[in-house]
């Protein structure tokens, strides 16, 4: 009896000790990580970190519990901020539809597009993003090529009413909506005008340089015998001048010398429009036309002299020199 209650004793006692031994994990049961090279916190092999985010046992970042050498996205995904689309340039930046992800900036697919809001849209041909992000085409034009034209592309962005026009060449909406040109003007370049050119005058389109009456400018009558020649009142010929009703040349007129009621004085005949002493005028000695030339050097009394004396004769072919005497040519 005595041995069996020495057995129970010691049975007890190794039960005892039995317990002790087995709390907590033993190193070959659950390793623990120590010095520079166990985990953190955030995710090393073994750590209690359920993002499993942090440093490994070779030093290197973990994302999710595995090796990572970009970005760790929300703790469990890596990423490569240069090409994802849902994570360009950084953790959650998401690219518009039809977008990639070049080089961390997201950038349309299609040349043409541009990235509006979150989608990519192509701004050739989008009537509320027409050229660039929200620059609406007002309607009835559209987008063509970029700009909001009329369907025939005749007109810009330009309408009145709901009606696609043209400011510069429209004769009811010209330069602006309801400016309405006269019925005998045409709209050019955003301005009524006479079409061909004409001068408006009193509500009709004339040619000012041929009419008679609105000659040069509105209101001026060219009266007989004259005409409107390139816009000035004009005799028929060129080389005449209207003068109380007749066209004369007013070269030989001495009561019109040059220009109508110029009268020449006692003694002075006219001479191509000018009036001239013909008793002292070298070049008109006697009469209009008369010149002396080289053989006398001045006109006295309707003469040519040649100094004091007369003029040399030409038959001895003399000229009047600077002595003011006759010398052999």
């Amino acid at each position: 009896m005595a041995q069996m209650m020495l057995a129970a004793v010691v049975l007890l006692a190794a039960c005892a000790q039995g317990t002790l031994e087995s709390e907590g994990p033993t190193s070959d049961q659950f390793p623990v990580l120590t010095g520079p090279d166990a985990g953190s916190a955030t995710g090393a092999a073994g750590s209690l970190d359920p993002t499993g985010s942090g440093a490994g046992t070779d030093g290197q970042n973990l994302c999710g519990g595995v090796p990572c050498d970009k970005a760790c996205c929300g703790g469990m995904q890596c990423v490569d901020t240069q090409t994802s689309k849902a994570n360009c340039g950084s953790c959650g930046m998401v690219c518009p539809n039809g977008a990639s992800c070049v080089e961390g900036n997201c950038k349309c697919d299609d040349p043409n597009a541009k990235a509006c809001g979150t989608f990519c849209i192509d701004v050739t041909t989008d009537p509320e993003n027409c050229g660039s992000c929200g620059n609406p085409c007002n309607a009835p034009t559209e987008c063509i090529a970029g700009e909001c034209k009329c369907p025939d592309g005749s007109s810009g962005n330009n309408t009145c009413g709901d009606q696609c026009t043209d400011t510069q060449t429209d004769a009811n909406n010209c330069g602006r909506c309801g400016m309405v040109c006269a019925e005998h003007l045409a709209c050019s370049e955003g301005v009524c005008r006479c079409p061909g050119g004409g001068k408006d005058c009193d509500g009709a389109c004339v040619d000012s340089t041929s009419d008679n009456n609105n000659c040069g400018t509105c209101g001026t009558v060219c009266e007989s015998p004259t005409s409107c020649k390139a816009g000035a009142c004009k005799c028929e010929n060129a080389n005449e001048f209207a003068c109380e009703g007749a066209c004369i040349t007013g070269q030989d007129d001495p009561n019109n010398c040059g220009a109508c009621g110029r009268v020449c004085t006692d003694g002075q005949s006219c001479c191509s429009g000018s009036c001239t002493d013909t008793q002292a005028n070298i070049n008109h000695c006697g009469g209009c036309g008369m010149a002396c030339g080289t053989s006398a050097d001045n006109c006295s009394a309707g003469t040519c002299m040649c100094g004091s004396s007369p003029q040399c004769t030409a038959t001895n072919a003399m000229v009047c020199n600077w002595l003011k005497a006759c010398a052999p040519f």
